[in-house]
């Protein structure tokens, strides 16, 4: 008897096309998403205040030749947090050859002199970038500034670096005042001081000191002092002080030769000098 052999293996002629044509469409379409319509050459940034397109661009750290497909939108975003000013993004890629970004930025809340140094700081107390060099900062005076945006002053920042939050407390304490000093009442502040027993102050854009004591209470104080320089207006009176260390108690100190300050606050106390 003759022995059988066995016939050589051969895959199914079905089978093997069908694994030719996948490898083939791979190969194909790798090579079209490395041509010129998949090169990244729109960027389209969108919430831009304070921070400008090149500084967008410099944080993105793309380098020139990237395609659109190898761009992942996490990263992007992390890249972007590391500056002070971006409180966050949201970033979608625009096919074949475009991202577009929409930022929200950090919104300063007043400036804080420190030294030859002038720091925008945020609500939340975070240091967001210095506004003054070498040269000094005398020239960055209330009129100089954005409108509504208040200046504390005395108050060290110790070791001030952007993105980092302040811990020192009075400067926490003098920008808790700061916080309510919009509106209205912003437009008519220069200053918010810094004594050096931790007392804090304001200082009106005519000159008038205004005695926030500790800082407690800092919006009921704000209310009292708008009454007060709205009555002040009215009557035609010159303040020379106001005392709101004791928030439901205020006390108004009048120029010499001032007109008689009749309190438009039932609860106001007035001081002649």
């Amino acid at each position: 008897m003759v022995p059988l052999r066995p016939l050589p293996w051969t895959p199914p002629r079905g089978r093997l096309w069908r694994a030719l044509v996948v490898a083939v469409l791979l190969a194909g379409g790798a090579a079209l998403l490395h041509t010129r319509p998949f090169l990244l050459t729109r960027l389209s940034v969108h919430g831009l205040h304070q921070v400008t397109v090149a500084e967008v661009e410099a944080n993105l750290a793309l380098p020139p030749g990237t395609y659109t497909w190898q761009i992942r939108p996490w990263v992007l975003t992390r890249r972007l947090a590391a500056d002070p000013l971006v409180r966050a993004s949201s970033i979608h890629l625009l096919w074949p050859d475009g991202v577009t970004i929409a930022l929200t930025e950090r919104v300063p809340s007043a400036l804080v002199l420190d030294g030859l140094s002038a720091w925008e700081i945020d609500a939340t107390g975070r240091l967001l970038r210095a506004l003054a060099d070498e040269t000094g900062a005398a020239h960055l005076t209330a009129p100089g500034l954005p409108v509504g945006l208040p200046v504390i002053s005395g108050a060290s920042l110790a070791t001030p670096q952007a993105g980092r939050p302040v811990e020192n407390p009075v400067v926490l304490a003098a920008l808790a005042v700061a916080e309510t000093l919009g509106g209205t009442v912003g437009r008519q502040v220069a200053l918010v001081t810094v004594a050096p027993d931790g007392a804090i102050g304001v200082r009106t854009g005519g000159g008038v000191p205004v005695n926030y004591g500790n800082g407690a209470s800092a919006a009921t104080k704000t209310q009292e002092l708008l009454g007060i320089l709205e009555c002040a207006q009215t009557l035609g009176a010159a303040v020379a002080a106001i005392d709101l260390s004791a928030p439901l108690t205020p006390a108004v100190r009048i120029q010499p030769g001032s007109p008689p300050w009749r309190s438009c606050l039932a609860t106001t106390p007035v001081a002649s000098s």
